[in-house]
């Protein structure tokens, strides 16, 4: 009995220490690979020869990477923790099957420079998120967010003070970067409701 237990131990330890490795990417597996990119551990990317990532963008912990279909992100970019993008799809619309058929879309999302999607954030095919656009955290991004653009989506009260919570944490630390702009728009959002 006392092998077994221990057997399974080893066992799954192995398998950890593969599936970490089979995470750790290096640039030449990257269509392009710009300087200063930060690839946090657990980032799962399908395809990254489909991927291109320019200057200092960075991707944290936790994000599901579907590039099947392309990916671009653009300098200075920031992917918050358990963030999802997909770049394809099924077809549903004239399939030959219910709900949908063994066809697969693919289509590319691009996020270009000065992106800061907050935790949580999950973008569907297709996407084209402008230069400096801003996602909180838990929003689901359905369509394209222009140059310079807010998108937020408050779906429940606490949503709102986690956030603002995080944002003021950050502040404490002497994070200043876009915050003092993310927290006015935070409030004329609320104040519009």
């Amino acid at each position: 009995m006392g092998n077994t237990k221990l057997y399974r131990f080893l066992s799954w330890i192995r398998n950890k220490y593969v599936q970490d490795l089979s995470r750790i990417y290096s640039p030449v597996q990257f269509r392009e690979y710009g300087q200063n990119v930060t690839i946090e551990s657990d980032v799962l990317i399908n395809m990254t020869n489909r991927v291109i990532i320019k200057d200092h963008a960075c991707i944290h912990s936790g994000t599901l990477i579907n590039s099947m279909g392309g990916l671009y992100i653009g300098k200075n970019t920031g992917i918050g923790y358990n963030c999802t993008i997909f770049t394809t799809q099924h077809r549903y619309r004239n399939a030959k099957t219910i709900p949908f058929d063994n066809v697969v879309e693919l289509k590319p999302v691009i996020i270009r420079d000065y992106v800061w999607l907050g935790a949580g954030v999950i973008i569907m095919p297709g996407i084209e998120l402008g230069e400096g656009s801003i996602i909180g955290m838990g929003s689901v991004v359905t369509k394209n967010v222009l140059l310079w653009q807010l998108s937020w989506k408050i779906q429940r009260k606490s949503s709102y003070t986690e956030v603002k919570n995080t944002i003021i944490s950050a502040r404490r630390r002497g994070d200043f970067s876009l915050l003092e702009c993310v927290l006015d728009l935070i409030e004329q959002y609320n104040e519009g409701e």
